[in-house]
């Protein structure tokens, strides 16, 4: 099971699982990616059976834990909440965050909240996107200064965690906090910055740019900070710098910072670095797959799809068994949606031998429409 950094515009914020079937389920493992990859991806688990899994869980490995818990989840087993609670009692932000939603959504909204906020103080954006919603929902209220916190000791891991400062916003408006709150909250960012906190300065950047405090949109000021912290090393800063740029007229600019970005790795600058690559006169689909390589190699959970399109388009050599490795790999690292495209390729036979029973195998997986693990597998998803 590979944990992989959710990059891209797309839906950033969703959780996704993907099981998967081999010869016996006994060697089946299930598979998900998820926003907030703390420090790091996880390690690898794609080429660990269940009983290995099992066996890492009962050595105390959290992440294990948690993956066996997505399985048994996956498989509409009640155990699944055991795993992710021993990987909470363990002091796992992911484990956590996913205990805490679920005793949060079983009426214990108290044991609930304490662990998600355990959760958000470790960085967790999971943790605080379940956090806001409670709040949203008028379930809780959340202490503004603690909200501040929160949002940015996630930053780092999910940059699209700053639209939480939004909220304190609204709430001001509302009279849910205090009068006053945000202004203050914009001198503390500010003043960090300045100090050097490269998350201060990007929060500071994107509260400029989307208008907290109710101040007007103001892009000058917005760049300025996300200078600040992309030159401290905060890569999504570039990412926002280009879209700025290339809103204020100034592509060229923009550019320049979404190459800085990609050179150093970032996903989503690779990405679109990727895109414009492909899609700008005259496009140069030779460089556009060496950025998705380099993207899939950083983490990205959507590079391996978006390559073997450019194979089977015939863009570039080797076609249907070239689109076939990448969408398997796709599907191996997270990407769902792959395998519906596998699917479609055996049925039709295109690039590739027509194989319809390999085909229904595929467009079996895509509808859920067979149990994903047999009684061996499913009693070592048991804590």
């Amino acid at each position: 099971m590979t944990f992989r950094l959710a990059a891209g515009i797309a839906l950033p914020f969703l959780l996704a699982l993907l099981p998967v079937r081999e010869a016996a389920a006994k060697n089946a493992a299930s598979s998900f990616y998820y926003k907030s990859a703390l420090t790091k991806p996880a390690p690898a688990y794609s080429s660990l059976s269940i009983r290995e899994l099992r066996a890492r869980a009962d050595d105390g490995d959290t992440a294990a834990m948690v993956v066996l818990g997505e399985a048994a989840k996956a498989d509409q087993m009640e155990s699944y909440a055991g795993w992710f609670k021993n990987a909470a009692d363990k002091g796992d932000p992911l484990g956590m965050a996913f205990y805490g939603e679920e005793l949060s959504r079983s009426g214990k909204l108290p044991e609930g909240r304490a662990l998600l906020e355990k959760a958000a103080d470790k960085g967790s954006a999971i943790a605080l996107d379940w956090l806001s919603q409670l709040a949203l929902d008028g379930k809780i209220s959340l202490p503004p200064e603690a909200y501040e916190r929160w949002i940015l000791s996630a930053l780092p891991h999910d940059h699209f965690s700053a639209f939480k400062f939004q909220n304190l916003w609204e709430w001001e408006q509302t009279g849910a906090i205090a009068p006053g709150f945000v202004d203050s909250m914009m001198e503390r960012l500010s003043a960090r910055a300045d100090a050097g906190d490269e998350t201060a300065a990007f929060a500071a950047g994107f509260c400029r740019e989307f208008r907290v405090a109710g101040q007007d949109k103001d892009l000058e000021q917005a760049a300025f900070w996300y200078k600040k912290a992309a030159e401290a090393g905060f890569l999504p800063a570039c990412w926002r710098l280009y879209l700025l740029y290339s809103e204020m007229g100034d592509g060229k600019a923009g550019r320049a910072w979404l190459q800085r970005a990609a050179r150093n790795g970032d996903i989503v600058s690779l990405l679109q670095s990727a895109g414009n690559a492909l899609h700008e006169q005259p496009g140069n689909p030779a460089l556009a797959a060496e950025l998705l390589r380099k993207a899939d190699a950083s983490g990205s959970i959507l590079a391996a799809r978006r390559l073997a399109r450019l194979y089977r388009s015939g863009l570039l050599p080797g076609g249907g068994p070239e689109a076939v490795k990448w969408l398997e790999r796709a599907a191996e690292v997270g990407d769902y949606g792959a395998w519906a495209e596998l699917a479609a390729m055996y049925q039709l036979g295109e690039g590739v031998p027509q194989d319809t029973a390999r085909s229904a195998e595929l467009w079996a997986r895509v509808a859920h429409d067979q149990a994903f693990f047999d009684e061996e597998a499913r009693s070592l998803l048991t804590p």
